[in-house]
């Protein structure tokens, strides 16, 4: 009777035998969003001088789920568009020259104006780095306390 109790016991503890396999599913679906977005990396300070043209450029960044986009650029400036307009100093309130730009490499500078001016076209994600340049009027009487700004807007549709 001792082993009979005995074997019940340990056949009541002991662990169950291999389980049989079991399985779930899950689907998985996948839309497409719709993505458009745009981001500037902040370009450098330039340096103006009579000797040469201030230059300096700026990384563009493109990211859609569009299989084509198109990037533009223009000047907002409700007073004098494409023109840069001083900051700070006491020289002339805005440089008489206009603002250019150009696609790295293209060869070929544009000036800025508030008529939206197609930089690049593009699909998904790609990048454009634009170049700026600014030459000073020979008339001109700029000091060199002064400071310029003039504030790009890019466009991607």
């Amino acid at each position: 009777m001792r082993k009979a109790l005995c074997a019940a016991v340990l056949g009541a503890l002991a662990l169950p035998g291999a389980a049989s396999a079991a399985e779930a599913t899950s689907d998985v679906t996948g839309a497409i969003g719709s993505e458009l977005s745009i981001s500037v990396a902040t370009p450098a300070a330039m340096v103006m001088t009579r000797g040469g043209a201030g230059v300096t450029s700026s990384l563009v960044t493109v990211t859609s789920t569009q299989v084509s986009w198109t990037l533009s650029i223009r000047d907002d400036s409700a007073t004098t568009p494409g023109h840069m307009d001083r900051l700070t100093g006491t020289g002339p309130a805005s440089l008489e020259k206009p603002l250019q730009w150009s696609l790295n490499g293209s060869g070929q500078s544009f000036d800025l104006s508030a008529t939206p001016a197609t930089v690049k076209t593009g699909s998904l994600v790609d990048t454009a780095l634009v170049d700026f340049k600014q030459e000073l009027g020979a008339s001109e009487d700029v000091k060199a306390t002064d400071t310029y700004k003039l504030t790009a807007t890019y466009t991607v549709t």
